[in-house]
């Protein structure tokens, strides 16, 4: 092998690694929204018009979705699955409840007004 087989083969295995590395995901990466537009419009609809949360940011709501969806089940929260790998989380104390698809989106955040027999009724 010559000089010039060995650099492309070291630039060729660099590629590979940097490919790889890219398609992990960082081990604390959150779950999102599908969008921004998503969570834009979730935001105006429960928070503003329908003021389920009080007057909270849009950055705060998204991290309170993003604790419930990452939370343990156990204690006050309540977990299922649906036949469609959607996990729907339910938070007694704090009547939040959330759906994180099967590939970590988050696809809803809200309190119900019927609250525990919205989340049983799933």
């Amino acid at each position: 092998m010559n000089i010039r087989h060995l650099r492309w083969f070291a630039s060729f295995l660099a590629l590979i690694l940097l490919l790889a590395a890219c398609s992990v995901p960082a081990v604390d990466e959150k779950p999102q929204f599908a969008s921004k537009k998503h969570l834009d419009d979730h935001y105006v609809k429960h928070v503003i018009r329908q003021k389920e949360f009080g007057k909270i940011s849009k950055k705060k709501y998204l991290r309170r979705a993003q604790e419930l969806v990452t939370s343990e089940p156990g204690g006050d929260i309540l977990v299922k699955r649906r036949s469609n790998g959607d996990r729907l989380f339910y938070n007694q104390k704090t009547n939040e409840f959330a759906v994180l698809s099967e590939d970590g989106i988050i696809r809803t955040f809200f309190k119900p007004k019927d609250g525990i027999d919205y989340f049983r009724r799933q």
